[in-house]
């Protein structure tokens, strides 16, 4: 893993940073999105936190701010956000390595977020914390929202890459989640070590089911997908099964759109922002 990942370019309002890792003894990149009025003030902000997609880094999609700093311009009386753009170690799902060897969500969880509430002016509790992502990082927005509802009030998932869901095949049809070990041998190993524990933990499953209580009345869901996303299928999964265990959520298809966060950022990222809004302090 390369830990640090600066852009060649960045958007007005965005700078990179690092912060030191005792868990990788290093340290790790982030890109942060300032408010244009931070300077000029002593309040204090609520935070989003933006994960990106399998093979990314922290600067992968740092240009979404402009869609994010539009929605401000056009909405003045909306609660402007720090933006926090993480790095997840390309395909990590945002989980710790079993082995050991890379502790992705430890090091998120359990030191960019007190670096971040250290570093800035936020506001330190749960209702001032939003998450988001794409793709894996979608997958990874809804799992610390409902693992760590504690820390998260919001969670925006678009196109969410959840594991346990079904899987396009090449001649189009689909493959159940069970057939994926024998077909993927060595996928399965490098990212679950064929640990039936973990792979059960590592889905968002198994933690709506545990925290459905607190769920229900801290954290807000938003899922939107694409209708022509190969990761459709588990999207609809995923909605299906919240709806069964009774949590209240928002869940939209954006019609004739494929696997692009361009394209989904453009026709709803708004809505996700109008979303959080709603919710934060």
């Amino acid at each position: 893993m390369i830990f640090t990942n600066p852009p060649k370019e960045t958007p007005n309002g965005v700078s990179h940073k690092t912060f030191f890792s005792s868990l990788v003894n290093q340290d790790v990149g982030y890109n942060i999105y300032l408010p244009p009025d931070y300077a000029n003030t002593d309040k204090k902000y609520p935070v989003m936190y933006w994960l990106h997609g399998s093979g990314g880094n922290e600067s992968s999609d740092i240009w979404v701010v402009e869609r994010i700093k539009k929605y401000y311009e056009a909405n003045a009386s909306a609660a402007q956000m720090i933006v926090v753009f993480v790095n997840g170690a390309g395909t990590s799902y945002y989980l710790d390595a079993p082995d050991g060897s890379l502790p992705v969500e430890s090091i998120i969880i359990n030191e960019l977020l007190p670096h971040i509430d250290k570093t800035y002016r936020t506001v330190q509790a749960r209702i001032g914390r939003v998450i988001e992502g794409f793709s894996m990082g979608g997958h990874g927005a809804l799992l610390y929202a409902v693992k760590y509802p504690e820390l998260f009030c919001s969670a925006v998932s678009y196109s969410g890459a959840f594991v346990g869901g079904k899987v396009r095949a090449s001649d189009g049809g689909f493959l159940k989640w069970e057939d994926v070990s024998n077909l993927f041998p060595e996928w399965v190993e490098k990212y679950y070590c064929s640990n039936p524990v973990f792979v059960e933990q590592a889905m968002p499953y198994y933690w709506i089911s545990k925290n459905a209580v607190a769920i229900r009345s801290d954290v807000k869901i938003r899922l939107t997908c694409g209708a022509l996303d190969f990761l459709f299928d588990r999207n609809e999964k995923m909605h299906a099964y919240l709806s069964e265990r009774g949590i209240s959520h928002e869940y939209e298809i954006v019609p004739e759109v494929d696997h692009s966060i361009g394209k989904m950022y453009e026709i709803c990222g708004e809505r996700g922002l109008r979303f959080h809004d709603g919710n934060v302090l």
